[in-house]
């Protein structure tokens, strides 16, 4: 899931379905470019699915 909050206070928020999709996230908001969807440790904890 991908939020965003912009600076005028309006808020997007929508899954990211695909591992391609992740991807380009990562690589358009945060700058960082990834060769495959990291893995979160613990989030089994927390109610995440992979």
């Amino acid at each position: 899931r991908l939020k965003v909050t912009r600076g005028d206070g309006a808020v997007e928020e929508r899954e990211l379905a695909r591992d391609g999709e992740v991807l380009a996230a990562y690589r358009e908001w945060f700058g960082i470019v990834l060769d495959r969807v990291p893995v979160v440790r613990g989030a089994e904890r927390q109610g995440a699915t992979g």
